[in-house]
């Protein structure tokens, strides 16, 4: 008698692997259009008129955000060397999950201090990895930064003062 066991597997890690397909698809499907945003993500692209309220980018129903440090133009941002121009970047801006990616932040013995938000963006040829940090931490080795900001870990001021963090980065191809 053959046992069932092997293809019950096989049937199983099949239909798996299509739904992972079929999922991914969706998510990507329009990525080459600079406005298209996947549900649960949002585009750092400074196109901001697609905003319920534009003047509150940060409305966690707004999948548009401000540029912020991906791209100034200056050197100081995190795609300079990847984008010359403002127009260019916008062409194909950093897009970042929003917070889906929380079970992957390191755990407390693997973090150098406590991690105010830690992921990766995408562009279509770019991964941008990043860690937010207390300031003063020091960043993982080999990663860029840092870059300084002050803000709050939640969105309460009454519970969470302002804290000054420091996010480092490390971009590689896709």
């Amino acid at each position: 008698m053959v046992d069932p066991r092997p293809i019950r597997r096989a049937i199983v890690a099949s239909i798996a692997l299509a739904v992972l397909l079929t999922f991914g698809g969706i998510a990507m499907a329009g990525s080459e259009d600079a406005i298209f945003v996947p549900q649960n993500w949002h585009v750092h692209d400074g196109i901001l008129t697609s905003c319920a309220n534009p003047s509150n980018p940060n409305d966690p129903w707004c999948q548009h955000k401000p540029i912020g440090s991906f791209w100034k133009g200056t050197g100081g941002g995190i795609l300079d060397a990847y984008f010359s121009t403002l127009a260019e970047y916008q062409a194909d801006p950093a897009r970042c999950p929003n917070a889906t990616d929380k079970a992957f932040l390191p755990g407390a013995a693997d973090s150098q201090g406590v991690v105010l938000r830690a992921g990766a963006c995408f562009t279509s040829s770019l991964v941008i990895n990043m860690r937010t940090i207390p300031a003063g931490t020091g960043g993982p080795a080999g990663w860029s930064g840092p870059i300084s900001s002050t803000e709050r870990a939640c969105l309460d001021p009454a519970v969470c003062p302002l804290e000054s963090w420091e996010t480092w980065y490390l971009v590689a191809s896709r």
